[in-house]
């Protein structure tokens, strides 16, 4: 067997779930949920926030903006994941990278699911339903309010390259900054729209955190269970494509 063969078929690297890294997801969900609760709590805070940020007197741009964000910004996070797709499979640099495409599909899976039996349990009416006479509402979602799902699903979506995608280079630097920019409008978009209080949006962000170490143990689990190869997920690679232009259109759809 040729030396290129035989690494082609080397067994695929697990994703390092490092003690830093599971201290931090750990530490900042249980202080954002805390602070998530206490805002829930003092009815009043939240209820200030809300009507700080969502108001009639906002320029027509910034709720067009937000408008966009809510509705388009885990579009733009997938269009950067496939970006970088596409490129590094042209280039056959993806490395050990590779694996990173997973965990982000398994990310987005566990917490979303996750945050969505959660409102079931929590049950909260969203903001409009309280105070429809007092705030402009420019959405029509009727599930339940706590946690917010778009604060979940693009926090979910963008945590795997943060925290596992090197800056080893200059674009993915700015990947991570566009990525961090996305997620931070889309979360304040849906407070500016009048969608959530600000502790749904902060307990969202918080589940996601929580979410990103399971994911890891998840997709390591999955790749050693199958004896998963690099030759293997060079070839899978390819589908992925389909797989991230599906998920963009399921969520255009949404």
């Amino acid at each position: 067997m040729s030396e290129s063969k035989k690494h082609k078929s080397e067994l695929v690297t697990p994703i390092q779930l490092t003690k830093n890294i599971r201290s931090i997801c750990l530490l900042t969900f249980t202080l954002l949920w805390a602070i998530a609760l206490l805002l829930w709590w003092q009815t009043s805070w939240d209820k200030s926030i809300l009507f700080a940020l969502n108001s009639t007197n906002f320029d027509p741009f910034i709720l067009i903006l937000a408008q966009f964000f809510s509705r388009h910004g885990m579009q733009m996070v997938i269009l950067i994941y496939l970006y970088h797709i596409l490129s590094e499979i042209k280039t056959n640099n993806l490395g050990d990278r590779r694996l990173i495409f997973l965990l982000i599909i398994f990310s987005f899976a566990i917490s979303g699911i996750g945050g969505d039996l959660l409102k079931q349990v929590f049950d909260r009416a969203r903001p409009i339903a309280l105070y429809a006479d007092q705030i402009a509402c420019y959405t029509s979602a009727g599930s339940p309010a706590f946690p917010s799902g778009h604060a979940t699903k693009i926090t979910a979506l963008v945590l795997p390259f943060l925290f596992f995608f090197p800056n080893t280079k200059s674009v993915y630097r700015m990947s991570k900054y566009m990525l961090i920019i996305i997620a931070l409008f889309v979360c304040l978009a849906r407070i500016i729209l009048g969608a959530h209080y600000p502790s749904d949006v902060i307990a969202g962000i918080g589940l996601a955190f929580l979410g990103l170490p399971v994911a890891v143990l998840l997709t390591n689990l999955l790749s050693s269970k199958t004896q998963m190869t690099t030759e293997l997920l060079d070839k899978a690679m390819k589908k992925w494509i389909f797989v991230y232009i599906g998920l963009g259109i399921i969520l255009f759809m949404l």
